[in-house]
């Protein structure tokens, strides 16, 4: 079983890669990164081919404007070259959703046989628009012609591949048969975060400043304005209280005068091998999102033994049982999300049951192993079916 991924840049795609050499089963991995940069995961040279010319554009357009091309350029450049790149002879190709139409068009006409699936880390793109009107100004906050590009590629797809229950819930209100869809949880590096991490770095005693904290990207999107207003709340009832805010900051979307509060401590982006340190200063952590396809800094945070408080619209309904190992919250509802903090922040002996439950979780299943055994397992199921009918085409 040959297996090609094309992914514009890193995402969790390393992750898969890295699992499938271990298996036998990578044939190829076609990204925007370096192959130096690549090498650091695991993954030889000699199954890598790259794009740097997407990522280079990419990050020159970001520092010149300070935004991320919104056209569809990028997109179709990728896309183009990667449909070159990618080896015409494997079973199955994944393709990261918004950077596939050309490349499976072009592939199926050389490899009719070939599997294609569509790995998309969102909800369905219309869904997310249609979430992303809530709080954006324009009348179509994401462009018009990269919600055609996706829509192409599902259809063109033999499956997509999603992260959580709430992802395919957006797809299946959109009339993706459930046939083609394919939920399988993202994992979290156990070696990178895990609670023994927490205790070598001191952790948190009886005596410590209640502390709330976030990772991600600082936006509209995650409404890390509501958090900022719960937290406020609570601050004004007279609580000592403290917020670590952690990721890059879009200060069109959040300005940074909300984030001049003397009970937030923003410590910027921090790369993955140190996030560690933050989550170890939490008590909670909170993802407040108005769309996510799953966020996988829930799992760190659990993983770490601190109690999550997410959305519905997260993938922490997969993971979380409401009130056992964290808080479900509806999204928007800046006063429920303040009143669960509260219900943690009065009770030191409540935090400690449902961070450890939080922790057992992750042993659970919810390694980057176990996520990609699943995906093995589900690619030789599908290898199997597709066997099966060439065999009977051809009698």
């Amino acid at each position: 079983m040959k297996i090609s991924i094309s992914v514009p840049s890193r995402f969790w795609a390393f992750s898969l890669a890295k699992h499938l050499l271990e298996h036998g089963h990578l044939h190829c991995l076609v990204t925007s990164y370096p192959v130096w940069e690549v090498k650091k995961y695991g993954i030889p040279a000699s199954k890598v081919r790259t794009i740097v010319s997407k990522e280079i554009m990419q990050r020159l357009y970001k520092k010149i404007t300070g935004k991320y091309p919104t056209s569809v350029f990028l997109n179709n450049w990728f896309d183009r070259i990667a449909s070159h790149k990618l080896p015409s002879n494997s079973d199955i190709y994944i393709i990261w959703a918004g950077f596939g139409s050309h490349s499976i068009q072009r592939l199926r006409k050389k490899n009719p046989n070939a599997i294609f699936i569509i790995e998309r880390g969102s909800t369905h793109i219309q869904v997310q628009n249609e979430l992303l009107k809530i709080f954006k100004k324009t009348k179509e906050p994401i462009n018009p012609e990269v919600i055609k590009k996706e829509l192409i590629e599902y259809e063109l797809a033999n499956f997509i591949a999603l992260g959580s229950s709430f992802a395919k819930k957006s797809f299946l209100e959109k009339g993706i048969p459930e046939k083609k869809i394919f939920v399988n949880n993202y994992g979290v590096d156990l070696s990178k975060f895990n609670l023994s991490l927490s205790l070598n770095n001191a952790g948190r005693n009886e005596n410590s400043v209640f502390t709330i904290g976030y990772v991600g990207s600082i936006d509209k999107r995650k409404n890390v304005s509501g958090l900022i207003n719960a937290v406020e709340s609570i601050v004004k009832e007279g609580f000592e209280i403290r917020l670590i805010l952690v990721g890059s900051h879009n200060q069109e979307e959040v300005p940074a005068v909300l984030l001049d509060r003397p009970f937030i401590e923003y410590r910027g982006v921090l790369p993955e091998d140190k996030l560690y340190k933050a989550y170890s200063d939490m008590d909670v952590f909170v993802l407040n999102s108005i769309e996510d396809g799953f966020g996988m800094v829930i799992l760190q945070a659990m993983a770490m033994g601190v109690v999550p408080v997410t959305t519905y619209n997260t993938g922490g309904p997969d993971v979380i049982e409401d009130g056992v190992n964290g808080f479900l919250i509806p999204v928007l509802d800046d006063a429920v999300l303040a009143d669960r903090i509260k219900i943690l922040m009065n009770s030191a002996e409540l935090r400690k049951a449902m961070g450890k439950a939080a922790m057992q979780t992750t042993l659970k299943g919810f390694s980057w192993e176990e996520y990609g055994n699943r995906a093995i397992e589900f690619y030789k199921s599908i290898m199997q079916q597709n066997n099966s009918e060439e065999s009977k085409r051809s009698h």
